[in-house]
């Protein structure tokens, strides 16, 4: 589901001050790297079912693998309940902290943990638990810190004059996209980061000269609209300025 909102009025009696900003910044470079973290066993993901599973099987360890992947997933509406009380208890500012420091030191944890091969079948028990703690963490910080923005946003309520909610099957319709999804197709754990769209291909130059990925379902695109065109324009003159590029007839 998507949801835009209209932010057009120009009688907004709230200008952004230098508190404003660092609000911004710090709620922003937080939810960049609490996802970093999170996604981060998703581009390892491949390798973890070898080294944290049951040898012998591999589609088992395989699939076991993105099921703690998924698990990360489902409890994050239950770290939103719980941190966002602790939020309105102490503050959205220690909550946010707290919910950085759980994520990180899970993601540390997880470099450190022993495989099965050293401890057995604890070696999944305990990703397992990282994985929820990290699961919990991404779900207080990315509402937590909307939340943090728009109470030290000035005057959003009276700045905010319409907004609509798009469903999938409104996005189909309206805007063409196949089965609504924004990334031009699913965003599955083979397409994040240098596997997107396909590995060797994934900084918009392909290994056919001349052409470049510039669509919104390239990396990366990041979800942003005009994003991926622009970032390819900047590495078709980034390749000209250093003769990368050859003549074609």
């Amino acid at each position: 589901m998507a949801i835009s909102a209209s932010a057009v009025s120009t009688e907004s009696s709230g200008e952004l001050s230098a508190r404003h900003r660092t609000v911004i910044v710090a709620s922003s470079l937080g939810t960049v790297f609490e996802w970093y973290d999170f996604y981060l066993y998703g581009t390892l993901a491949l390798f973890f079912g070898s080294v944290f599973f049951p040898p012998g099987n591999d589609v088992a360890a395989g699939l076991a693998t993105l099921a703690t992947f998924g698990a990360g997933f489902g409890v994050r509406p239950f770290g939103a309940i719980v941190f966002g009380r602790i939020g309105d208890i102490v503050g959205r500012k220690y909550t946010f902290l707290i919910t950085i420091v759980v994520m990180g030191l899970s993601t540390a944890l997880v470099g450190v943990l022993p495989t099965y091969a050293q401890v057995g079948i604890l070696a999944p028990i305990l990703l397992v638990a990282l994985r929820l703690a990290q699961g919990l963490a991404l779900g207080g910080e990315y509402g937590g810190a909307a939340t943090y923005v728009a109470e030290h946003a000035p005057n959003v309520p009276g700045s905010i004059i319409a907004r609509q909610v798009l469903t999938p099957l409104d996005l189909e319709r309206t805007y063409g996209l196949t089965e609504g999804n924004i990334f031009h197709g699913d965003l599955n754990l083979e397409q994040l980061f240098f596997n997107r769209p396909v590995a060797g291909w994934s900084q918009y130059r392909t290994p056919i000269n001349g052409l470049y990925l510039c669509g919104a379902g390239a990396h990366p695109g990041g979800g942003v609209t005009g994003a991926p065109g622009h970032n390819a324009a900047h590495q078709v003159l980034r390749d000209w300025k250093r003769g990368k590029l050859k003549a074609t007839a």
